[in-house]
């Protein structure tokens, strides 16, 4: 399983936030640095293209599973088999007004031994999406499934390093918190930020398998299909509007999550 691909430097960083409106392939005369990954998964960003997402209240993710829309195959444009496939939050009207969805869309995912960076112990490698012959670079995380550091320390350090994206999924954590078990000998505090540390942990693919010693029942169908469609985020804020998207496959490679602020 795998999810949000992030470009290996912060000025190369695209915005991940998609809808599932179709978009042109660029011309001729675009160059690989004018490409986005908008442009290799033939989609367009919901929030310059559709002002229903100022209805989007993202609070509701954590109340609601979003189905995943299968479009019609006509209506998609002709790909190879893909390794990954791209989620975004797609959006249709209705009688009672905007309805939101998962969209999906199947993109090759390429991982280099070529090493970019190194943080919270997990390492980033170069890698390549693409569709067809358009290809963006991106950093893709490779997520060790053994045992972490012990300690609480090294838990609220990397909370802290998803600080915003938990703030966006509190509500959505709240679903399925009577699946931890609490710590006795943790403050109110750190037992919140471990908390949401150890169900984001869980989303990346950590505790996959069913685990009753360690509070980790297993997943039903629905829940685990939500569940990866949001693990690991890319993240942007504009006013009121806050949007989750990503992208699941290739085993055990996860790609490193980002946080885009837009005023």
């Amino acid at each position: 399983m795998a999810d949000v691909a992030v470009p290996a430097s912060s000025d190369q960083v695209d915005e991940l936030l998609l809808s599932d409106t179709a978009k042109p392939l660029p011309d001729a005369a675009s160059t690989a640095a004018n490409v986005t990954l908008h442009d290799v998964c033939h989609l367009e960003n919901v929030l310059v293209s559709d002002p229903t997402i100022h209805e989007l209240e993202t609070r509701s993710f954590g109340q609601i599973s979003l189905p995943l829309l299968q479009p019609h195959p006509a209506e998609q444009p002709p790909l190879t088999e893909g390794n990954v496939t791209m989620f975004a939050i797609a959006c249709f009207r209705a009688n009672n007004g905007p309805n939101w969805c998962f969209n999906s869309h199947p993109a090759t995912l390429q991982v280099s031994d070529k090493y970019l960076g190194r943080w919270d112990c997990h390492a980033t490698h170069q890698g390549t999406i693409s569709v067809g012959d358009l290809s963006v670079t991106v950093g893709v995380r490779q997520y060790e499934h053994g045992e972490p550091s012990s300690g609480l320390r090294f838990y609220l350090g990397l909370a802290q390093s998803y600080l915003h994206a938990t703030t966006s999924l509190i509500c959505f954590r709240e679903q399925v918190t009577s699946r931890l078990d609490p710590v006795e000998d943790f403050t109110d505090e750190e037992w919140d930020v471990l908390h949401a540390f150890r169900f984001m942990e869980n989303l990346v693919g950590l505790k996959q398998e069913e685990s009753p010693g360690q509070g980790f029942p297993g997943f039903t169908a629905e829940e685990r299909l939500l569940l990866e469609a949001f693990s690991h985020w890319t993240y942007e804020e504009s006013g009121q509007t806050s949007i989750i998207s990503g992208f699941q496959g290739v085993g055990t490679i996860l790609t490193e999550a980002v946080i885009h602020d837009t005023e």
